[in-house]
């Protein structure tokens, strides 16, 4: 059974908000989760060079035959009316192609449903962002395990898999209208409980010695607000600059 299915614009509005979504994680025991079993799942299939563990969450609506795409660092609302869009979630826009970099699990348990994507342009010798030169292939094996993991806490609708950026790095998304934009940053003081939400983990961190990399656990990307609305009946996040 194909393991990977095509993208749906209605399963974007599926997805919780932020700050939705990080209750739901804590609360559903998401933080075992993410340092135990999924650990070792991510390990026990060797997808931890190529695939993280995301939080799966929204700061904004998007609009019918849209899907959010990252160039660059900026991840806005794209149009994909009269587009084609391949069985693997693929669509041919610009002269190039928007490529699937995030996945949930579908309402079947069966496959993974791609939700946000990562534009590369066909003259592009070399991603700027992902090193990823064709999409995953994840095996019913690990798909159907994961689904596993996820139900028995409740968790289906909080986490997913997506690409790891190469090279890892940390990064902090701020939003701007409709738009997020993810900037690196070195000083992870900047970060801290009342101010931040972890959204991305990987599970592969170099050794100290700086020989070949190991197998560890390290969160490489966090969604920061200082405020909050009421939109739609959600609390959502406000996300500032970083020096805010």
């Amino acid at each position: 059974m194909e393991t990977m299915s095509s993208y749906n614009p209605h399963i974007f509005k599926s997805i919780n908000y932020l700050l939705d979504s990080d209750r739901l994680f804590h609360t559903n025991n998401g933080p075992a989760v993410r340092s135990g079993s999924m650990r070792d799942l991510f390990i026990k299939h060797g997808v931890v060079d190529g695939l993280g563990l995301i939080l799966l969450h929204k700061h904004f609506e998007i609009g019918e035959d849209q899907a959010l795409v990252d160039y660059n660092g900026t991840a806005m609302a794209w149009d994909l009316k009269g587009t084609a869009v391949s069985e693997n979630g693929v669509v041919q826009k610009h002269g190039g192609f928007i490529k699937p970099r995030a996945w949930l699990l579908s309402t079947n348990k069966k496959q993974l449903i791609p939700y946000e994507f990562y534009f590369q342009h066909y003259k592009t010798t070399e991603n700027i962002a992902y090193n990823q030169t064709a999409l995953p292939r994840l095996t019913e094996e690990f798909v159907n395990e994961f689904a596993e993991i996820l139900q028995r806490d409740n968790l289906t609708s909080v986490l997913g898999v997506c690409l790891l950026k190469s090279p890892l790095k940390t990064e902090v998304e701020t939003s701007e209208g409709c738009a997020n934009i993810s900037v690196s940053v070195t000083d992870d003081a900047i970060f801290d409980s009342s101010s931040s939400i972890e959204a991305i983990w990987n599970y592969k961190v170099e050794k100290p010695n700086g020989d070949s990399p190991g197998v560890g656990f390290g969160s490489k990307f966090r969604c920061n607000y200082i405020c909050l609305d009421i939109t739609n009946g959600h609390i959502v996040g406000h996300l500032p600059p970083i020096n805010s």
